[in-house]
C-alpha cells in the first residue's frame, strides 16, 4: 500500500510541473489504477503540497504516540501470562473452554455472575455455616 501511494504522489509531482489541473490529475490516476487510485480529498492535498513548493514525496514525520491496534494475537498475548508452565496453560485453557460451553448451554448464567478483576461476586449472599 504504500509503496502505490508513493508511486501515486511522483505522479501527481509530474502532473503539478506539467501545470495539469486537479481535475486532470485525479482523472489520470482515476483512468489509468481505478479503484486503485487515491482518492478525490488526498489527490487534492498532496497537489496543493506540490503546487505550493513541497518537493519530498512521503509522509511527513508524526510527532506524538503512534496509533496501536488490537489483534487476536497481542490482545492473547496480555492475556496469557509468559511465566506459566505448558501445563497450567493447558489447565486455563481447560477451564476456559468448560465455562464457554456453560454459557452455551445457559445463556442466562452470566446475567446471575458479576466479575470484577479476577474475583468473582455473586449476586445473592451465600449461606454461610455458623
Amino acid at each position: 500500500m504504500e509503496q502505490r501511494n508513493t508511486e501515486q504522489w511522483y505522479a501527481i509531482k509530474f502532473f503539478v510541473k506539467l501545470v495539469d489541473s486537479v481535475k486532470e490529475t485525479y482523472g489520470k490516476l482515476v483512468k489509468v489504477l481505478g479503484d486503485e487510485a487515491l482518492s478525490h480529498a488526498e489527490v487534492f492535498r498532496w497537489h496543493k503540497d506540490f503546487k505550493n513548493g513541497r518537493e519530498s514525496v512521503g509522509d511527513e514525520p508524526r510527532s506524538g504516540r503512534p496509533v496501536e491496534t488490537r489483534t487476536d494475537n497481542n490482545l492473547c498475548a496480555k492475556m496469557v501470562p509468559k511465566n506459566i508452565s505448558a501445563k497450567q496453560k493447558h489447565e486455563r485453557m481447560s477451564i476456559s473452554q468448560d465455562c464457554l460451553e456453560q454459557v452455551e448451554a445457559d445463556p442466562a448464567l452470566l446475567d446471575r455472575v458479576i466479575t470484577g478483576d479476577e474475583s468473582w461476586y455473586f449476586q445473592y449472599d451465600p449461606e454461610t455455616k455458623r
